[in-house]
């Protein structure tokens, strides 16, 4: 009833500016005469501004040098489907696992034979083992080569290893570990010699050492700790053991109080860290919250802190949750919550913690839950004797209840230090296959993994399982971005049943990114790949991002494209390929209609697509590729054609560099004619992609030494005969540094290029080579083609010859007449923007990415000609000063303070540009040839505003947006709600009409339906990290004022000797000051925003009336991406309601989106609430060892003593340099 009044409240106050406009013909509903001379306006100007593009930007010109290279057979047109391409990547892919599986195997089987013939030595020192320390090694160390594949200096014959700070390097089993493990760097370079591609091998020890081949120097940010510790890696921990479910019983009585609460909290925390997408958790408290001052509630599961005055008790996770990043954050928020008080109830603790085992293993939904180790971890600091009788009763019958329930394994932590007894915790731990634990101080935290890892591995190593576990991706800490690994246990084979360490090696995205076919997919095509829990293996949308490395992203399909029930359909089918062990590949096909993302983040079509997938051999892996339901059809160049890069002299002696690089283009057979492009060109630049893969690598040297000192100036006059000798001498110069290359190693296949006429010169000086992963620009991809040829794809060589051959063609034969055109751009079969005059060629810098650019996805989905404003699109608010001035004083330099960083530079015209010039439009189309239409290229042109203004506004539209003829603000906009143009106020070109005038925007998105929009949430945002947030009522929180001190005191305590091994500081709150150096960080979260998009059925002319009493008509361009939208200019109209973030009084009182959600770019967002989402299907891995009939769980039990004076005596000496500050936390 109340949105009822509300609506009719609104239209009340609509009646009045009605009745004003009923009264003048046609404000409503015009005569005929008037809409239909309206839509011929609209008409005329959309085929104006078609003929001007196919005149100004040579479409038909570049459309028949594409048509003529196809008649000469210089290429064909393929088809292709969705179903044949991803059945080719699936063999690829599992090549490539093939070879990284054998090369893991041989490693383990020569461990595992090392490591059992191996008699540990007891005595062992520091001076008998020799390694390679990777904290130590300096990059001037003589054994350091730089590699190419490694983008660093390596020692490519040795390991080296890395021992976390809190290890003792001296321990005698650090020792035997690293000496034995020597014997590994034999297989390492072996492996790296049959497979040259193979990338980081590791063995990650249980002993803490973790080692890396080749061998690298560890590097840690300045002011940073390193507090990496390979045994607590969720890659690690995960593969040392099956997936498992967690209880976590917190006992948050009264005794808790302090430092022990503080203790569990940090204890909790850093447990659930270790866990990962296939583990679920769940963390309980009892006894339960405080009911009133003398009554506490029974165990219960961890609830959000909520306000008083809600009635809600803010339940969030009613069961077991995926261990994800996302549910990770919502318990850590939940345990800083937690508060001390009541009394303890040890028996109703058991009893709850089995019966939510019971709970969740009746009915699983979505193969959510592990269902193999089960684990309840205890942490108390009680006296649990007296009800120690009831407990095991308790036990034995939940036990005989089921299979699943008597194979729980339950760990018992004593935490803090006090007197009571830990024999009943130590026996409810053994006699339950666990493992009991004191955590006395911080220092105890940490080593906590380590018991579970022990633990948790013993039937997996009676088993002599081949546990092969592809992770999910991380971005990697050495260097080579986004990755996953394969890993396998190493088990000591000699009896005793312990788990050694991991065997591992990565596979990089960009390597399995290369073996996409991008030229067959086309700028709407794409592959991407999915594990068994539906997170991302490798997309197009999946991108790196801060605050990556303590975590995997678990980025979903369904986050990363736009989610609907279909999508969801999808999904699953995908998934459940992944849990195929044939060794064929079985093929899925299923059609949808869903929204696509554009790569530019502001537009999005409704379109339909094909997912083919299938499964990965031996992964947990499903592989689809995207396609239009017709498949694609792709240009498959003659291998007739020959492409040769050579380096001549200069035409012009004068020039600053003598040479000039010539492409040749000629036919074998005769049948193509020669063709030829001359680098650089005198008229027009080239914009290279990045992300096409022309090459596998990029040739770039070493910068050249420094040139020698002149000589001392003379006395004497030079000669004149010396003189002209000197200057004949300057007239040649040889090859600039850009192109001088190392010796060919034997096993290279770059040639050394010695300059023309000098063949008989000695060799150029030897240099470094270094490879870039993208090519810098025109000259470094051009220097790649002639050095390094072998590592280039033909196709993509014989696509940017041609195409650049195209261009000279087609740019030389181009003269601007007058100040109309500012420049012509053409981006080809190569992805290779040219771009004519090169003075131009900054204003698409934001579009050099070829194949992979908005604009190029847009053009080639849809046959419309395609108008932008500046580029790239202006992001943000206009301000309100710009709102209110009219005129040409206020452009878009004026308004700089609402763009980004990235905003279209100023250009060079023919014309004057004062500091007032508004931005000019850009206008594209495919070209497409034959009778199919096969799409070639994108050709576009940019236009001075003067043209627009004058042709568009002034005449075609002068009886709508003339300023002396009509009293109307007049917009373009295009179909994502960008205005293109306006008649005035120019300063709002390139922006979001949402951010100019929201009424209108609303107007069009929920009355006239010109406009709809689609939420996205971006999960891989970047934000900056605030503060670190130690546990609420702490006795203490850590800020850190200089980390170089306090990583002094950690490498004192860990150098100290055994005894301090893993026992950091007793003060609360230390643990937090690694993450304390990550403060203001860029840290990854959720943002959320909107697209626009036009409604399909917006195509007619019309006219109505806004909110605020305002006359607006809106024309289709038809067959163009275009809208011009007149709105009348009322001065009883306040110009700050334009700009208004909430619905004025007197709206239409449509309550579906309010003003604020008219903000297109993306913002810092919680995300879809996690504690409602429903749960998303998953596939559990296929095998699980939770159980062994011969294992020996007698070691089930140890304590920690209390720490030497040495560490109080840091801490204190800490504490009063200032280095950190206690204080309560609010």
């Amino acid at each position: 009833m109340q949105k009822l009044m509300s609506r009719l409240v609104g239209l009340i106050g609509l009646l009045p500016p009605l009745l004003l406009l009923c009264s003048c013909p046609g404000a409503w509903t015009a005569e005929p005469a008037t809409l239909d001379s309206l839509r011929q306006q609209a008409a005329t100007g959309a085929e104006l501004l078609r003929q001007t593009f196919i005149k100004e930007s040579r479409w038909q010109r570049v459309q028949q040098e594409y048509e003529r290279t196809y008649q000469h057979s210089g290429f064909r047109i393929r088809n292709t489907s969705a179903a044949q391409e991803v059945k080719n990547l699936a063999k690829k892919l599992t090549q490539v696992v093939s070879r990284k599986m054998r090369a893991i195997k041989e490693l383990v089987t020569f461990a595992e034979s090392a490591a059992a013939s191996y008699i540990p030595n007891p005595a062992i020192e520091e001076s008998q083992v020799s390694y390679i320390d990777a904290k130590l090694v300096e990059e001037s160390d003589p054994r350091m080569e730089y590699d190419r594949m490694f983008l660093q200096k390596v020692v490519k014959n040795q390991s080296s290893v890395h021992i976390p700070v809190e290890t003792y390097k001296g321990d005698v089993k650090v020792l035997n570990d690293i000496y034995w493990s020597n014997e590994l760097d034999k297989v390492f370079y072996s492996n790296k010699r049959k497979d040259p591609e193979l990338l980081w091998q590791f063995y990650g020890s249980q002993n803490g050492i973790f080692r890396m081949f080749p061998g690298m120097k560890w590097r840690q940010p300045k002011g940073k700790i390193d507090v990496y510790d390979v045994r607590r890696r969720p890659w690690y921990t995960q593969g040392s053991a099956s997936p498992r479910d967690v209880l976590f019983m917190v006992d948050t009585s009264g005794s808790m109080h302090g430092q022990a609460l503080d203790l569990t909290k940090l204890a909790v925390v850093s447990l659930i860290n270790t866990l990962g997408e296939n583990d679920f958790v769940a963390v309980a408290q009892y006894p339960g919250r405080q009911v009133t001052t003398d009554h506490t509630a029974k165990p219960h599961l961890l609830r959000d802190a909520v306000p008083e005055e809600s009635k809600s008790n803010g339940t969030c996770f009613r069961s077991f949750v995926q261990a994800t990043k996302r549910n990770k954050d919502r318990l850590f928020a939940q345990i800083n919550d937690l508060s001390a008080y009541g009394i303890v109830n040890f028996y109703e603790a058991i009893d709850f913690a089995y019966s939510m085992f019971e709970e969740f293993y009746k009915a699983p939904v979505n193969n959510h839950g592990a269902l193999c180790n089960s684990m309840i971890m205890i942490f108390t600091d009680g006296d649990v004797s007296d009800s120690m009788d009831e407990t095991r009763q308790l036990i034995r019958t939940w036990r005989n209840r089921s299979a699943l329930l008597d194979k729980i394994r339950i760990f018992t932590y004593s935490v803090g230090q006090h007197q009571n007894p830990t024999e009943p915790l130590l026996e409810v731990a053994c006699s339950n296959r666990g493992y009991f634990a004191e955590i006395p101080a911080m220092g105890a935290v940490t080593s906590q993994v380590e018991h579970i890892t022990t633990v948790l591995s013993r039937p997996m190593t009676l088993y002599e399982a081949e546990y092969y576990l592809w992770h999910n991706i991380y971005l990697d800490s050495l260097g080579l971005g986004l990755m996953t690994s394969l890993t396998m246990p190493l088990y000591n084979t000699s009896g005793n049943q312990s788990f050694l360490g991991l065997i591992g090696t990565d596979v990089t995205v960009k390597e399995m990114n290369a073996m996409v076919p991008y030229h067959k997919f086309g700028p709407n095509g794409y592959a991407f790949a999915v594990n068994s829990n539906g997170y991302i293996v490798f997309h197009p949308e999946l991108k790196a991002q801060y605050g990556w490395l303590a975590d995997s992203p678990n980025v979903d399909l369904i986050e990363v494209e736009f989610d609907s029930e279909l999508k969801r359909s999808v999904r699953k089918k995908i998934i459940k390929a992944t849990g195929r062990t044939e060794a064929t590949f079985q093929l899925y096909e299923e059609r949808i209609p869903n929204f696509l993302k554009i790569s530019d983040s502001v537009h999005t079509y409704w379109a339909e697509r094909n997912y083919a997938f299938t499964n990965v051999n031996r992964t947990a892996f499903a592989v689809s590729v995207v396609l239009p339901p017709s498949g694609n059809r792709y240009a498959e160049f003659s291998p007739s054609l020959a492409v040769t890069i050579s380096r001549q002299r200069h035409e012009n002696p004068t020039a600053v560099d003598p040479f000039i690089t010539v492409i040749d283009v000629t036919d074998e057979r005769g049948f193509h004619p020669n063709r030829q492009a001359k680098f650089p060109s005198k008229w027009h630049e080239y914009l290279v992609s990045s992300k096409t893969p022309y090459c596998r690598e990029y040739f770039i040297p070493l910068p050249p030494p420094p040139p020698p000192p002149p000589p001392a100036p003379s006395t004497q006059q030079t000669p004149p005969q010396v003189r002209r000798q000197r200057r004949s001498a300057q007239e040649w110069r040889p090859l600039p540094p850009s192109l001088t290359t190392p010796k060919a190693a034997s096993t290279s296949a770059t040639p050394t290029l010695v300059p023309p006429g000098n063949r008989a010169a000695a060799k150029p000086p030897e240099v470094v080579e270094h490879i870039r992963h993208a090519p810098h620009n025109m000259a470094n991809l051009l220097e790649t083609f002639m050095h390094n040829r072998s590592a280039c794809n033909e196709h993509w060589v014989r696509a940017v010859a041609l195409d650049m051959a195209l261009y000279e063609e087609l740019f030389n034969e181009m003269t601007f007449v007058g100040s109309t055109v500012r420049s012509v751009f053409v981006t080809g079969l190569s992805g290779i923007m040219g771009v004519l005059p090169a003075a131009e060629a900054s204003r698409y810098q934001s579009w050099r990415e070829g194949w992979f650019e908005g604009y190029y996805q847009r053009a080639f989905e849809r046959p419309d000609l395609i108008f932008a404003s500046v580029v790239p699109f202006k992001s943000g608010e206009v301000p309100p000063s710009a709102g209110r001035q009219e005129g040409l004083a206020y452009s878009e330099f004026a308004a700089g303070a609402s763009t980004t960083a990235s905003t279209a530079l100023p250009v060079v015209s023919n014309e004057e540009i004062g500091p007032a010039e508004p931005p000019p439009v850009t206008m594209f189309q495919a070209v497409t040839m034959g009778p199919d239409s096969f799409k070639v290229a994108v050709a576009g042109v940019t236009l001075s505003w003067r043209w627009i203004s004058g042709s568009i506004f002034n005449s075609t539209f002068g009886s709508l947006c003339n300023l002396q003829l009509a009293n109307n603000t007049c917009y373009l906009l295009e179909d994502g709600g960008y205005i293109v143009s306006a008649n005035e106020r120019h300063e709002v070109i390139g922006h979001f009409l949402g951010h100019v005038d929201k009424p209108l925007m609303r107007h069009l998105i929920y009355n006239l339906s010109v406009y709809g929009s689609v939420q996205e949430y971006d999960y891989q945002g970047s934000c900056i990290k605030r503060k670190v947030q130690p546990p609420k009522n702490s006795a203490a929180s850590l800020t850190v004022a200089a980390g170089g001190l306090a990583s002094a005191a950690l490498g004192c305590l860990a150098t100290a000797g055994n005894s301090l091994e893993r026992q950091l500081l007793t003060v609360p709150g230390l643990v937090w000051l690694a993450h304390s150096a990550l403060a203001q960080q860029p840290d990854s979260c959720i943002k959320l925003g909107y697209r626009y998009y036009r409604e399909p059925q917006g195509r007619e002319t019309f006219q109505s009336v806004d909110s605020l009493g305002r006359s607006v008509t809106v024309l289709f361009l038809n067959g163009t991406n275009l809208l011009l939208v007149a709105v009348s200019r009322s001065p009883a109209v306040d110009p700050a309601l334009l700009l208004a973030r909430e619905p004025v009084d007197g709206a239409d009182g449509d309550d579906r989106l309010d003003f604020t959600e008219l903000l297109r770019e993306t913002r810092e967002d919680p995300g879809p609430d996690v504690c409602t989402m429903e749960s998303r299907f998953r596939m559990r891995p296929n095998s699980c060892y939770r159980w062994h009939p011969r294992e020996d769980s007698s070691e089930c039990g140890s304590g920690f003593a209390i720490l030497p004076a040495v560490c109080l005596l840091v801490v204190s000496a800490l504490g009063s340099a200032g280095i950190y500050s206690f204080q309560q936390q609010i």
